[in-house]
């Protein structure tokens, strides 16, 4: 749709949804952090994808995102760290 010169393109309203769900699953899947590493880099790839730029929702879905992924590698770290320091 052209909008004053400019063309305009329309953002389907499920595509943030499915981001969220994949941010959503990462978070659930934490005890496996291959399944949850994955899911937060789709989360990641459909918002860089799918939604439209210099939009809030956008801001927000990538603050999130890179956010949880930043916790899971310090989860990730901080657990190997904890298990390497028993003694069996």
């Amino acid at each position: 749709m052209a909008i004053g010169g400019e063309v305009v393109h329309s953002q389907p309203k499920w595509i943030p949804i499915v981001a969220w769900i994949a941010f959503g699953a990462g978070v659930a899947l934490v005890r496996i952090p291959a399944a949850s590493f994955g899911s937060l880099l789709v989360g990641l790839l459909i918002t860089y994808l799918g939604v439209r730029k210099g939009t809030r929702q956008r801001t927000a879905l990538l603050i999130v995102g890179w956010s949880l992924l930043g916790l899971l590698a310090a989860i990730l770290v901080l657990g190997m760290m904890l298990w390497g320091s028993f003694e069996l």
